[in-house]
């Protein structure tokens, strides 16, 4: 507020003194905007897992029955979310290894937009059930509170990463054999 403004009377201006006071926008919450943007991001997500679980049917099988596999599930994708860029510098400094530290990276974007949509599974099964009804209720419900729980205020930056390197962790266990891994947890 432009009256909330104190200039020292001991200061010293050499010129004219303007005070400009920007008006703060609109919440983004009070916007229609970002309302249209999170069902399209809802729609882009159901329909990625949709794809994915149909091509994958073994990824949509993946459970996480205990707090230790889900705990183990975010450091092995930690430590996956960290290693690979660092491996692919590695790699691509050769001629020969950089089409496949290209190739390692970009795969590594593709599994962590897959990552949210594997929890967000997993967190609507929990929910919802799985009674005949398929993948999609629990995969539509998932979604949902994932995208609420890392859209709130304060809450949702520190929380966003949690599912998405968590979800990479289920894949690289579900990749090299869960059944072996998730018994060393039970």
């Amino acid at each position: 507020n432009r009256d909330n403004v104190h200039v020292d009377p001991g200061a010293t201006v050499g010129g004219e003194t303007r005070i400009d006071v920007t008006e703060p926008g609109p919440s983004r919450f009070a916007t229609s905007r970002f309302y249209v943007r999170q069902v399209i991001r809802l729609a882009a997500a159901f329909i990625a897992g949709w794809i994915f679980f149909w091509l994958v049917p073994r990824a949509a099988a993946i459970t996480l029955d205990t707090g230790g596999a889900a705990l183990a599930a975010l450091g092995i994708g930690a430590v996956a979310a960290c290693a690979t860029p660092v491996l692919a510098i590695v790699i691509g400094i050769t001629i020969v290894g950089l089409p496949i530290a290209i190739f390692a990276v970009l795969l590594l974007i593709v599994l962590l937009y897959l990552a949210k949509i594997v929890i967000a599974l997993l967190l609507g099964r929990a929910l919802v059930g799985a009674n005949g009804r398929g993948i999609a209720m629990a995969l539509l419900v998932g979604l949902v509170l994932i995208i609420v729980a890392v859209e709130l205020p304060f809450v949702g930056r520190p929380v966003s990463p949690l599912p998405t390197v968590t979800g990479l962790g289920v894949g690289v266990v579900g990749a090299m054999g869960a059944q072996f891994f998730w018994g060393a947890f039970a």
